[in-house]
């Protein structure tokens, strides 16, 4: 709703309108505001039902003529009752009270207030501001948030939003929500952030779109989640980005890596948790080009915007370094078949020397497995997503993968190299007292707490504002932030201008056995 003064009717016009904050009783309530304006016009009555709403909420009085030019309308009381027995049972008289318009465009109370907001609601969680304790003090409040958008975080939780694919073809992708929620149990088990619980919600999307918008309006406008925190899938996540941003709710440290989760200029509220395909694959593209000059390239892609992204990257990173160099074969394949086997068939018959591996999950493994058999030995480069030794590389058969060149910001788990290391004993410990039955040796379980670390960092960060506008801002201004998941030396940094948390990674190469580092960390340009 655009307007330059939320108490002012446009002139000229017969109809205005407002917005009042309250938080309302979960189950929804008709409110009953009664307006009283300037002389020579009535009382404006308005019946809204709302469910599971934080105001503000819009009204749109009807007036008794329209204005004059000349004369502004001033408001001069106004009410708001519960409309039934039982809402005023759970919740007392919201108030009542007066106002007027300052002379800066803004409002102020009128003494004589008789009623107070509730300090608490049926279900025991404050009411929004905590203090707030006079209707006119509220409104004034309110109509602050209409103009900035801020809301001041009362003690209680903090809701944040997720989907997962716990149903359907990555259902094996839902390892970070399952690890994420319990992150989140410790967190409250331990008092909270400065005392407040944060209470992840996360829902199957099925990986499909559709049924990812269903689940993020749900999480948006009936659970009342603050943001959408690592939710999983390109696809999925592009789908409710614009009614994210559209609706300013941040749309925080997605597991999807295209560049356009890093786009501040089109979508200001939303922010990759990984590292991009732009970078990674340009990383790939630069170790390519230096050490096999000319090199033919044959690639296997998902055919969706996850696929499409990374090729587009590689081929054009790879042109730029090395004009002579070629992607001479292609083979996409859905995430709904079943085996990628005669993709390889037909990329091998290329006679390749270079095999970019973009696929995920089983189909990785089924590559793997297939090119080994083949007798193809071109030099194999693995995505961060798609390296993991147990869940990828072991199906496949760990001699098949040997001479596989990947690179990574994070630590392997499983692996010798971290094995007195403080953080990954601290996930270690983690794992065994919240998450018993989860799977120490899938990397996925250690990125998803990984990640979940940041968002306690940016949580911590906020203070008691927790505004949208406030989780961004901390959220896009990072320096150099450690995480107990990132290789020493790796660090996240994000400003306004450029949301890229990750910017550079250490390439390694696969033993057999594990990831050995090829050298130290590489920067994308």
């Amino acid at each position: 709703m655009k307007q330059t003064d939320p108490l002012q009717p446009q002139q000229g016009a017969g109809r205005g309108e407002f917005e009042i904050g309250a938080l309302l009783e979960p189950g929804g309530f008709d409110i009953v505001v009664q307006v009283a304006f300037g002389p020579g016009c009535r009382f404006a009555d308005r019946h809204c039902h709302t469910r599971h709403s934080l105001l503000p909420h819009s009204f749109s009085p009807s007036y008794c003529s329209p204005w004059p030019a000349q004369k502004a309308p001033i408001i001069r009381s106004f009410n708001l009752t519960p409309s039934s027995p039982r809402v005023a049972r759970q919740v007392p008289a919201i108030g009542r009270g007066s106002v007027v318009k300052s002379p800066v465009g803004g409002i102020s109370p009128k003494s004589g207030i008789d009623n107070y907001l509730p300090r608490k609601n049926h279900s025991g969680k404050k009411y929004m501001g905590g203090y707030m304790r006079g209707l006119g003090a509220a409104f004034l409040f309110a109509v602050s948030i209409v103009a900035s958008g801020a809301v001041m975080a009362g003690e209680g939780e903090l809701v944040l939003g997720q989907t997962m694919p716990y149903s359907g073809p990555a259902s094996a992708l839902s390892s970070v929500g399952k690890v994420q929620t319990r992150y989140f149990q410790m967190i409250n088990e331990r008092g909270g952030i400065k005392g407040r619980k944060i209470k992840l919600i996360s829902l199957d999307d099925g990986y499909s779109p559709p049924k990812a918008v269903e689940q993020v309006r749900r999480l948006v406008e009936s659970d009342e989640a603050v943001a959408i925190f690592g939710s999983m899938g390109t696809a999925q996540n592009a789908a409710v980005q614009k009614y994210l941003n559209g609706r300013k709710v941040p749309q925080l440290f997605v597991f999807a890596a295209s560049d356009r989760f890093a786009d501040p200029k089109t979508s200001p509220y939303t922010i990759s948790g990984m590292t991009l395909f732009s970078t990674e694959a340009a990383i790939y593209a630069r170790l390519v080009s230096e050490g096999i000059p000319q090199a033919r390239v044959a690639v296997l892609y998902q055919n969706d915007d996850y696929g499409r992204e990374y090729l587009r990257s590689f081929k054009g990173e790879l042109a730029r370094l090395d004009p002579q160099a070629r992607v001479v074969a292609v083979a996409p394949y859905e995430v709904t078949s079943p085996t990628v086997e005669s993709q390889v068939i037909s990329l091998a018959s290329s006679n390749a020397n270079v095999f970019l591996n973009a696929s995920t999950g089983k189909f990785t493994s089924q590559a793997i497995r297939k090119a080994g058999e083949l007798g193809w030995h071109a030099q194999q480069f693995l995505p961060i997503g798609s390296n993991f030794v147990a869940t990828i590389l072991k199906p496949a058969g760990l001699e098949n993968a040997k001479g596989a060149i990947s690179a990574t910001p994070t630590k392997t788990v499983g692996d010798p190299e971290w094995t007195n290391d403080p953080a990954y004993l601290e996930w270690l410990g983690f794992m065994k007292k919240y998450y018993p039955e989860g799977d120490i040796e899938d990397q996925l379980n250690f990125t998803g707490w990984n990640v979940a670390v940041l968002m306690t960092r940016v949580i911590e960060a906020c203070g008691d504002d927790l505004s949208p506008q406030n989780l961004m801002k901390q959220a896009t201004t990072l320096k150099n932030v450690p995480l107990p998941g990132l290789i020493p030396g790796i660090t996240v940094s994000s400003s306004p201008d450029d949301y890229r948390l990750i910017k550079a990674l250490r390439p390694q190469r696969f033993d057999g056995e594990r990831w050995v580092p090829m050298s130290g960390t590489m920067a994308a340009r």
